[in-house]
Formats: C-alpha cells, structure tokens, sequence
C-alpha cells in the first residue's frame, strides 16, 4: 500500500517571523526549564499542576508578544490569503461543513470536496486519493495518526488546512452565493484566474462552481464571518397539478407522483397572497422572538433567541429558476412559490420554520393571528414549550438556497453586494436576563 501524504496546505493562525519564532522558543524552553526546576522541588500535586498552569501562561503571554510586535496579520512571507465566491447543489452532499460519522470519513460535505479539489491541484494530494467519502471504511478504519494526516476531526478544524466559510448550510440546503477564505502558496496566488480554472474542472461534476477567487488584502481587516452584515434566503415550493418540470434549482414538490396520479382532488395551490400578507409579523427591521422558529433555543448562549428579519416577500413564478429577488415581477400563474426572507442573523433551522409556518397559513392549517399572537410570543417556561409542542416544524432542506450574503462593502467586482439595512442595535431583552453587557475595552 502506498504511504499516504501529509495534507499541510497552510495554517490559519497568525505566525510571527522565523527569527522571532527562534528567539520565542529558547525562551519559552528556559521557562519551561524554571518551571521544571520549582516543579520537582515541590512534590505537591497541586503545586506541580499549578506550575503547569504558570507555564502555559507564560507561553501564551510569549506568542502574544510577539504577535502584537509582528503586527496582527503578519504571516508566512510564502502564504497569502484568498477569499473565493462558490455556488452549490446541496442535494447532493450532507451540509457543508466537512465532517466525520463514527470516526471515520464516512458523509460527502460541500467543504470536504473543495479542500480536495484545491489539495489535488495544488500537488498535495494524488489525483487517485480523496478526502470526500468512505475512503477506509471499506476495509479498515483509519488510525488516529490518518485522520490527523487528513485534517479536521468531528468537525472541528486542526491548523494544517482551514477553510472558512460564511454560512454552514445544513444538509440538502443549495447556495447561489457562498464566500469561504482560505490561504495559499503565493507562488500559487500569483495567477489565480487559472488557479479558479483548474480547481473548477475538479468541482464541476459535483454541481460546485467556484465563481471567482481574489487576494485578501491585509489592511482590511476582513474575516468571512465576522464581516458580514446580512444574508437572503429563498424558500421554493412547487403546488402545481402536473408533474414539476426538469430543472437544476432546488424546490420542495408538495405533492408526489402518485398523489397527481389517484387523488387529484386534494391538489390545491397555496394561498400565495395570504402567506405574503402573514408573513408581514416577522420582518420590519426590529428585535423579535424566534424562539418557536428554531431547535436552538437552548443553545443561544449569551444572547436570547430574539432576531431582526428586515424583509420577507412571498410570490409566485413560472419558472423555480427566476432570479427571484424583492423587485420580481409576481406571476399569479406560476406553480412555484417563493419565500424570500432578509435578515441579519438566523437561528438554526429558522428559516425553514418561518416556510413552513406560511406553507400551513398557505393551506389553511393556521391563521395569520396565530403566527402573530403565538409565533411570536411564546411562553417563558421551557417546559411546557416542550410539552405542548409550541414549536414550528421545519420544512423539507431541498426547497432552501442562499441566495446572497452581504458585507459592509462590496466584494468580487460588486458581485457580492453591500449591506442595503442600517445597523439595528439589540434591546435590552434580547439579551440573557435583560442585562446588556458592558462594551468591550480596547
């Protein structure tokens, strides 16, 4: 069997410079060294644990001080940082972000097929090996040394290859407009047009299009997720009688085949204008409790479930590949409806709630005055949230895309627009307690 590479494409943290590196190391083995010295004087478990404790502290404050000398995006003279604009079929793969199912490369992710495609064409991977599916699990799980060679365990990212993206989508959930940053060889960067090229011929058969790629300049101060200002989503049902027609957009066909074929009578088309008017109660660009839109109530963290959606449009179309945005025409006609919803943040699975509250409104299964009154202020207890099953269902991931995310400028050529929404600043009870945290010093 032939040995397996190392991937190693670049480290996402900050790396001060090969002398600094030199001088951080002596210095942190003579305090090393120290704290061995008073550690084995003192065979006191606590004292040795605490001098331990001393030591990594000590080392962290060393790497600190060099960072802050070598400036905050100092790195290797030979890397540079790229952000790339990427588009993606997720029907197909089982979310982005690349994973691990029993401790072993087992499920196929939209991240997990990039950073093989960029490892193949950078020379780091051999064209007959992968990264994306079953690869040991035929014959024999991998060790622990493999899966440290491959990179991210259980989804969590080692420093050897980091690709960041904006958005996580979840399994089954397209994107039109997805932006990841990773860094590259600068030998590499200096013709990224045929770089673009060569990566998208390995992604095409997999329905991902690598859009257009560009340097990351460092006086930016740009991250892809802690710039971004806004997302758009879109939501696709097709309601029609006859079969849906043969397209690449996703959609959620409400009626299968053999409901079309024996009981044309429970066929009915959504109530498109009603779900348009309901749906109203959710946006205008202020604070409101999502906590029976989502499964994550509980795992907020600091900040409640309260959330600001500035827009949301529902319309009909002839066609589930328009361009649907908030200034489409609506064609009353059309069998597919779409739900277009603007916002700043979103909770997991939140936006697939929202559709399937306005698909029951569409279907007369709930009243706009209950998505009002009760979506919209539900009961502090949590258990009788749980009992009582107050919480929306989430509708079927293939019929969501996102379809655009904003930051504060315009990205790509103005591919990637700005922001269009002024800043909302969060109230008081959007926050754990009602207490707002003081502002951060520095």
């Amino acid at each position: 069997m032939a040995k397996k590479r190392k991937i190693c494409i670049v480290c996402s943290h900050v790396h001060p410079s090969t002398a600094d590196v030199q001088d951080l190391v002596a210095a942190a083995a003579a305090k090393a060294a120290q704290a061995a010295q008073v550690a084995h004087a003192d065979r006191s478990e606590d004292a040795a644990l605490e001098k331990r404790q001393e030591q990594v502290a000590l080392g962290h404050q060393a790497v600190n001080e060099v960072a802050q000398t070598s400036g905050a995006h100092t790195r290797h003279q030979d890397r540079v940082q790229v952000r790339a604009l990427v588009a993606y079929d997720g029907r197909h793969f089982h979310g982005f972000q690349r994973t691990l199912f029993s401790g072993v490369w087992e499920l196929r992710t939209v991240q997990g097929a990039i950073e093989e495609a960029f490892a193949q064409t950078l020379g780091l991977l051999d064209d007959n090996s992968t990264i994306v599916g079953s690869i040991f699990t035929h014959d024999r799980v991998a060790d622990d040394s493999e899966l440290l060679a491959l990179g991210p365990r259980f989804g969590h990212a080692l420093p050897q290859f980091s690709l960041s993206a904006t958005s996580r989508t979840d399994a089954g959930v397209s994107a039109a407009q997805q932006i990841i940053s990773l860094w590259l060889p600068r030998s590499e960067a200096q013709d990224l047009h045929g770089l673009r090229a060569a990566v998208q011929t390995r992604l095409g058969p997999q329905r991902i299009h690598l859009q257009s790629i560009e340097q990351i300049q460092y006086h930016d101060q740009w991250t892809v997720q802690g710039s971004v200002r806004g997302k758009r989503y879109k939501y696709t049902i097709y309601d029609g009688l006859a079969a849906p027609p043969e397209t690449e957009c996703a959609y959620f066909d409400m009626y299968n085949a053999g409901l079309r074929a024996t009981r044309k009578d429970m066929i009915r088309s959504l109530d498109s204008c009603a779900m348009h008017t309901a749906a109203q109660c959710l946006a205008g660009g202020v604070y409101r409790n999502f906590r029976l839109f989502t499964r994550s109530a509980n795992r907020t963290g600091r900040l409640t479930s309260h959330r600001v959606l500035h827009r949301i449009r529902v319309l009909r179309t002839a066609r589930a590949d328009s361009d649907v945005d908030f200034s489409t025409q609506n064609e009353p006609q059309g069998h597919f409806v779409h739900i277009v919803v603007e916002g700043e943040k979103f909770l997991y699975l939140m936006v697939r709630c929202i559709a399937q509250a306005l698909i029951d409104i569409g279907r007369d299964r709930l009243t706009p005055l209950s998505l009002e009154k009760e979506g919209l202020h539900p009961p502090e207890d949590e258990d009788r949230i749980q009992r009582e099953q107050l919480v929306f269902n989430a509708a079927p991931a293939n019929g969501l895309t996102l379809v655009r995310v904003f930051y504060s400028s315009p990205l790509f050529d103005g591919a990637v627009a700005q922001w269009p929404h002024a800043r909302v600043f969060r109230p008081a009870e959007a926050y754990v307690d009602g207490v707002i945290p003081a502002p951060k010093s520095g």
